[in-house]
């Protein structure tokens, strides 16, 4: 039912029809929820799954939707795992600015070649491909988590070396709770 799920969603992202409902998120706890779902599945190969924050204060708060940030993370993870038989993935998570927040999930997998990398967002390309089992899946997840987070004014892009591993990367507006509390006393 995933994959009906995912097909269904993406269809509504390339048709504007994808809403978002917007609430605080502390990210430190939504990407320690996603760490949680995949921490056995990493064990049972061997891969460590760590969460890096960088001098972040850990009450930071995006005010996003929910469900799709956990969906863009969850993908994410799953992909890393699924392209990854030693060593380790890491989620790091650090600011870029006052106004973004960058998460990068690194991994240490089987890379992406630079032809793949060109249309790994792109379920439909990837279908077309001969040997569309090199991305595993359905190959919906990346293009869904790519239309999730254009739907939620962030950026998504990766780097990759085949045999040594990728980082794929997003970036999302930010708030923090002060100006949250802020925003809140404002419209009192």
């Amino acid at each position: 039912t995933n994959i009906v799920n995912d097909t269904v969603e993406l269809s509504k992202v390339h048709s504007n029809q994808a809403e978002t409902i917007n609430t605080p998120i502390n990210i430190l706890h939504k990407i320690g929820g996603i760490i949680d779902v995949f921490k056995e599945k990493a064990k049972s190969k061997n891969i460590e799954l760590v969460l890096e924050p960088k001098e972040i204060n850990s009450d930071v708060i995006i005010i996003s939707d929910a469900h799709k940030l956990e969906r863009i993370l969850w993908h994410l993870a799953d992909n890393a795992i699924k392209f990854t038989y030693s060593g380790k993935i890491t989620i790091k998570v650090e600011y870029l600015n006052k106004e973004h927040i960058q998460i990068c999930v690194e991994d240490t997998g089987i890379g992406i070649s630079a032809d793949a990398q060109e249309i790994i967002f792109d379920a439909f390309r990837q279908a077309e491909m001969a040997n569309n089992r090199t991305f595993g899946g359905s190959g919906l997840g990346l293009s869904l988590a790519k239309g999730y987070t254009e739907l939620l004014n962030g950026k998504i892009w990766l780097e990759s070396e085949v045999d040594k591993g990728t980082k794929i990367f997003i970036s999302l507006p930010v708030i923090e709770e002060k100006q949250l509390e802020e925003i809140s006393t404002e419209s009192d």
